[in-house]
């Protein structure tokens, strides 16, 4: 069983740490942040969208994982899609964070924590929406579920309208730095939201690109530790928040 010390006091694995917003984590979940080689799980994704949603003034959107999980894997009809896109005032947003992970398209996608590996899908709704998708390990799988994602959320979206638009989706690839080891996928993704955030929704997609590269590009190669920095202070921003 694991330890983790927050602010002196120490939790096993299913000690609980915080409710931030109603994302949960216990001290399993604090451990994988903390660990050089932890790979995150729903829960660490989702706690940190969170955070950075509390931040946020420009009505951006960040999906928890299972919700995507819900949207791929329930919504069978339309019906089911209209429910879940009230749920988000008719995605009436400037721009959505869809966390993609392999598990998406897999039979096993209701076990929470599954997949082998996250990338990032950056919806903006419009007439003629954006989709693009950020991947640390380039020619991963993932591509093809960003695709299948975008589909299913363009499907829902059309149906809040009054009138549809049926025509094929392209998702495009923006260049990010690839990860260093094995492990460190989900930390990517949380670092390109950060940095993306800063950018304006409706921005052109070369905006979008020259952001990643002078955030996250600089950020990795002026400094190996960085992801091992990252998820130091994300820790210590939780350790804040135990009392």
């Amino acid at each position: 069983m694991g330890l983790v010390i927050l602010n002196g006091k120490r939790f096993e694995d299913n000690d609980f740490v915080i409710n931030f917003d109603d994302a949960c984590l216990y001290g399993r979940d604090v451990q994988l942040l903390e660990s050089p080689t932890g790979w995150l799980n729903d829960t660490c994704i989702h706690y940190y969208f969170r955070r950075l949603a509390s931040k946020d003034n420009s009505r951006s959107i960040f999906l928890d994982p299972s919700v995507v999980s819900f949207l791929m894997h329930q919504c069978d009809d339309d019906d089911d899609l209209v429910d879940i896109s009230r749920g988000y005032d008719n995605w009436t947003c400037s721009r959505l964070f869809v966390p993609i992970n392999d598990n998406l398209s897999s039979e096993n996608w209701t076990t929470p924590g599954a997949g082998t590996h996250w990338s990032l899908l950056v919806i903006v709704p419009a007439q003629s929406p954006l989709y693009l998708h950020m991947d640390s390990v380039p020619g991963s799988k993932n591509a093809l579920t960003a695709q299948a994602v975008a589909e299913k959320w363009e499907e829902a979206y059309w149906l809040t309208l009054p009138y549809q638009n049926e025509r094929a989706i392209r998702v495009q690839e923006l260049d990010v730095p690839s990860q260093r080891n094995g492990n460190d996928c989900g930390m990517h993704v949380l670092a390109a939201v950060r940095a993306l955030q800063g950018v304006e929704a409706d921005a052109s997609v070369a905006v979008y690109r020259a952001k990643l590269a002078d955030t996250l590009e600089k950020d990795l190669s002026k400094n190996a530790m960085f992801m091992k920095d990252f998820r130091r202070e994300i820790v210590d921003e939780i350790a804040s928040f135990v009392s």
